[in-house]
């Protein structure tokens, strides 16, 4: 994430597809923080993987199915 740009609308966020069906736009970010806006395509899947500091994030459409630890729910 090497923009230093601090203020910025959405569209001109840059996009990257991480995995098939999976696009991520990153709006801003710090060394223990990231904010991004994620599209994913229905069926698609996010690889099992961990982040060095707190996620947090919300559902704006449809619904996904999410693992913490153990703990499976359907957001």
């Amino acid at each position: 994430m090497a923009s230093d740009q601090i203020f910025f609308e959405g569209e001109q966020a840059h996009q990257v597809e991480m995995v098939p069906g999976v696009r991520r736009r990153t709006l801003g970010h710090g060394s223990q923080m990231l904010l991004a806006e994620f599209v994913l395509a229905a069926g698609s899947e996010v690889p099992t993987h961990s982040h060095p500091h707190d996620q947090v994030g919300y559902v704006l459409r449809g619904s996904m199915q999410l693992t913490v630890g153990e703990e499976t729910q359907l957001c």
